[in-house]
């Protein structure tokens, strides 16, 4: 939570999912430029149903992260963040836990 209280104090919200991006191209070693992510985009936005590109981004995550991307697992811990964290510091905690493994 410390890192996430740094973040919410110093990041304006308008910019959290460009940080989420950055780092995420960052752990992924690949070129953050604008025009290389939205080309890939294109490609999945293609690919991926719409309604469904956040369920492929939590089961990308539980990939990386190296948990079970078994539906009940992520649930229930989800439901364990959902009362732990506070209502609106969701993503500067995700954002704090990139950051963590952007930087390993």
């Amino acid at each position: 939570m410390d890192g996430a209280i740094a973040i919410e104090g110093s990041v304006p919200v308008g910019d959290y999912w460009p940080l989420v991006n950055s780092l995420l191209c960052q752990i992924a070693k690949m070129n953050c430029d604008a025009q290389s992510l939205a080309d890939g985009a294109k490609c999945i936005e293609c690919a991926i149903p719409t309604g469904a590109q956040m369920s492929v981004a939590i089961y990308l995550l539980s990939k990386i992260a190296g948990v079970s991307a078994d539906p009940q697992t992520l649930m229930d811990n989800a439901k364990c963040l959902e009362c732990a964290i506070p209502p609106g510091a969701q993503m500067p905690v995700a954002i704090s836990l990139l950051c963590q493994i952007a930087n390993k």
